[in-house]
């Protein structure tokens, strides 16, 4: 019981009339209140915001965040698109491994590109004119996968020599070597924080390190490729038929969830909203929703044949509307990510295609392949192919 009616504003939180109090009591009964007798606040914006994102879902070819106009259905013309900013041609060709190229990654920013293969060369390319920055060597065998910081102020380097490598991009310098005696390394991933990531490959260690070189944390798992969440709670490892989730909070042993695939998976990839692609070796990519745990989109990559070599695929576009992976058939492969269809076909390597990686601030894709080159492709701009020597 209260005396005076200040008591009762006190303790009803009340802050006068032009206060918020009012707003918030409103939102406290809408909880309880139909939306048919009182229409839920910012209901407008909602509904406009919703109908902007189905319109960029049914336009093929969207690549853009310019806002998109209510006053006309939207739709990107196709060749508009090829000739402007959608990557369907060959802008160069990079000719400095003499070997087979295992893997291509742009930088977070699209500053640069790494590239690393079975010539035992990490070379770091400036994404402007196509020179390398650094060629980085010292493994005792060759890299089999490179992986840029959040930051991109350091690049990974990972080799079944058992091996990892720190480097810093500015100088090209190798600040630590990470070694772990029971494993080959076949994948690295950086967490957010851009000061610890975690190793995996052969055998069933997956280890976090410190960029100091410590061991902050093993699993007693295989993860012959993995990923980390972008808020850094979930580490997704995966390993012959099977995608395994570890919580990054808890470090248990024992995996949040396990879902298994139909053939052997050859690479992951996580986007920024969470969903997980895989590629298969029966030439299938599958994306995951974890939280639903199942399938909810699958992209053919070709002839439907067990593969034999180990190819990689990435998410692509700056909401990352697309799905690009390279093929055993010497081609890129390009896909609508919601529609599940096939954009394009990309030729012009003569090997397997291992590696590719989307450039969404400069709209190019990177590929290697096993005929030791990696093409850069861009815009049809025009048609010429430049080769760098």
């Amino acid at each position: 019981m209260v005396k005076e009616p200040q008591d009762v504003k006190t303790q009803s939180g009340w802050d006068g009339a032009k206060g918020k109090s009012r707003n918030d009591l409103l939102n406290q009964l809408q909880k309880h209140i139909p939306s048919s007798l009182m229409i839920p606040d910012q209901r407008l914006e909602s509904i406009l915001t919703q109908f902007t994102n189905f319109q960029k879902l049914k336009c093929l070819y969207h690549d853009s965040n310019e806002h998109i106009s209510l006053y006309r259905d939207h739709l990107c013309d196709r060749w508009v698109v090829f000739i402007t900013n959608f990557p369907t041609v060959t802008r160069k060709v990079l000719v400095e491994h003499t070997d087979e190229v295992w893997i291509v990654a742009f930088s977070n920013k699209g500053e640069y590109l790494a590239s690393a293969g079975k010539d035992n060369k990490t070379i770091v390319w400036n994404a402007e004119n196509w020179s390398p920055l650094h060629i980085l060597k010292g493994h005792e065998i060759a890299p089999n996968f490179v992986a840029w910081s959040p930051d991109d102020k350091h690049i990974l380097t990972a080799s079944s020599d058992k091996t990892i490598k720190l480097w810093n991009i500015s100088t090209g310098e190798c600040e630590k070597i990470f070694t772990n005696s029971t494993s080959e390394n076949s994948s690295v991933t950086w967490h957010p924080n851009s000061l610890q990531f975690v190793s995996g490959g052969t055998e069933k260690q997956m280890v976090m390190w410190h960029v100091s070189g410590t061991q902050e944390y093993t699993w007693s798992h295989r993860g012959q490729d993995m990923c980390i969440t972008q808020d850094g709670k979930l580490l997704i490892a995966v390993a012959s038929m099977k995608i395994s989730v570890y919580s990054l909070e808890s470090k248990s042993q024992t995996p949040e969830f396990v879902v298994k695939e139909v053939s052997e998976i050859t690479s992951v990839n996580v986007s920024r909203d969470g969903k997980v692609l895989v590629r298969l070796t029966n030439q299938e990519l599958h994306l995951w929703d974890l939280k639903e745990r199942r399938i909810t989109k699958k992209y053919i990559a070709g002839k439907k044949n067990e593969a034999k070599f180990v190819v990689r695929s990435c998410f692509g576009g700056c909401e990352e509307s697309f799905v690009v992976s390279g093929s055993e058939e010497s081609k890129v492969w390009v896909w609508n990510r919601e529609n599940e269809i096939e954009l394009d076909e990309l030729s012009g390597h003569t090997k397997c295609v291992s590696s590719v990686s989307w450039n969404s601030q400069k709209g190019l894709i990177a590929s290697g392949s096993d005929d030791n080159t990696i093409r850069i492709w861009g815009p049809n701009m025009n048609f010429t192919d430049q080769t760098l020597n």
